[in-house]
């Protein structure tokens, strides 16, 4: 069965492999570093949509002004995606994913130690189980519409991130 703080955790843990490797590609690979972008970018994009879908509604009654700092974040780091997304190949590509990393860090920093405990406080092991269930469903349902947009190569999951339904 699938946990939904598990499944977040593998998602965070994705996000900051892929920013983490993007220092790494040589000086002017430009198609390697637009690729890992692009990875990036939709990783990002399908987790916010996630979280905001599934996850936040959770707590929004209990809990509203945390969910909505966490929405709040999730806005910024969606203006840096905007930002990365109309960009070409060039040597500000970089940078623009990098800050977008350094944004995303506090974040995730924040769902590991307030959202996670709320999570599990709130819904119980069975509830988690549930939850992450309903979280792989539309999970691959994002990364297919991520392949249909854009192709395979740009979901940026790591082999075997999710298991099949």
């Amino acid at each position: 069965m699938a946990n939904a703080i598990k499944i977040l955790e593998d998602e965070h843990n994705a996000v900051n492999m892929l920013c983490s490797q993007m220092p790494t590609i040589q000086n002017g690979a430009r198609a390697e570093e637009e690729k890992a972008a692009v990875r990036i970018v939709s990783l990002l994009k399908n987790h916010t949509a996630l979280e905001e879908e599934l996850v936040y509604p959770v707590l929004a009654e209990s809990h509203p002004e945390f969910i909505e700092l966490l929405e709040d974040e999730h806005e910024e780091a969606n203006h840096l995606v905007a930002e990365i997304e109309a960009m070409p190949p060039d040597d500000e590509l970089r940078e623009a994913v990098m800050r977008l990393h350094l944004a995303i860090q506090k974040h995730v920093a924040e769902e590991e130690e307030k959202l996670f405990p709320l999570l599990n406080e709130s819904l119980g092991r069975s509830g988690l189980e549930d939850l992450g269930l309903r979280m792989m469903h539309r999970q691959q349902e994002l990364m297919q519409a991520t392949v249909d947009q854009v192709g395979a190569s740009a979901t940026g999951q790591p082999k075997n991130i999710y298991p099949k339904l």
